[in-house]
């Protein structure tokens, strides 16, 4: 008898687990795999199928059965997207059961401060689909708030971002407006320059400014377009169709 590779049928699974997580509107039935499927993957691919598990019962209403299928996945990895996942389900599930809010709040703010500390950053963002009182419990801390506002942007989750208040008017414009409704006159000028490649040395001599202002335009642009690098800069300003770039 031939088997299908237990680790694909799983990641099968995965796959669109992480899809409906997404996208509420995906379809998607779960299928019963054999024992041996299950018997001869890795710990480390059980415990994201069981983590996803968590955060589908949470969607589902069943906090208890959420929290069960968290403390296995963490019995079966002790990696740190297995440990975050399972405390954001814990969280999130304790407060279904009806514990405080201000004990729920501190939790989700420890644990994306920690998320940000160990850069795993992908067990937030799926908490914050299944319960979006997550990201506004974050939202209550400075730095947790950066953190989850910067993962949720960068995930296209605008949609959880925004009625927890962690998109400023600035920044919309920057997701929703054109360039010029956020860059000076000046920012647009430094951009262009940047899109042919030029140095922050080069953009000073261009614009006939001193080398320090010229980084500081850039640091500026990255900002208020919020990228992180120069290219992802001139990339985001590529897509704008309001003529500025």
């Amino acid at each position: 008898m031939s088997y299908k590779d237990p680790y694909l049928e799983l990641e099968s699974q995965i796959v669109q687990m992480r899809m409906k997580l997404a996208n509420k509107r995906h379809r998607f039935s779960e299928s019963r795999f054999p024992e041996h499927v299950w018997k001869d993957a890795s710990n480390a691919v059980k415990a994201e199928y069981l983590g996803l598990k968590a955060l589908t019962a949470i969607t589902q209403g069943e906090p208890d059965q959420a929290q069960l299928f968290a403390t296995r996945a963490s019995d079966l990895s002790d990696g740190a997207d297995t440990r975050f996942s399972s405390q954001l389900v814990s969280a999130i599930a304790h407060r279904m059961n009806g514990g405080d809010e201000n004990g729920f709040r501190d939790s989700i703010v420890r644990i994306t401060l920690e998320c940000a500390d160990a850069e795993v950053i992908d067990s937030l963002v799926q908490a914050t689909r299944v319960d979006s009182r997550v990201a506004s419990a974050a939202a209550t801390d400075p730095s947790a708030r950066i953190v989850v506002r910067d993962a949720l942007i960068r995930s296209s989750d605008e949609a959880i971002a925004r009625p927890a208040g962690l998109i400023p008017e600035e920044l919309e414009a920057a997701l929703t407006g054109g360039l010029r409704d956020v860059l000076t006159t000046r920012e647009l000028e430094v951009l262009q320059l940047m899109s042919r490649g030029m140095s922050n040395a080069a953009i000073a001599r261009s614009l006939v400014i001193a080398e320090s202002t010229a980084k500081v335009h850039v640091r500026h642009i990255l900002r208020k377009l919020n990228v992180e690098t120069r290219l992802q800069a001139v990339l985001k300003a590529a897509k704008s169709d309001d003529g500025a770039f």
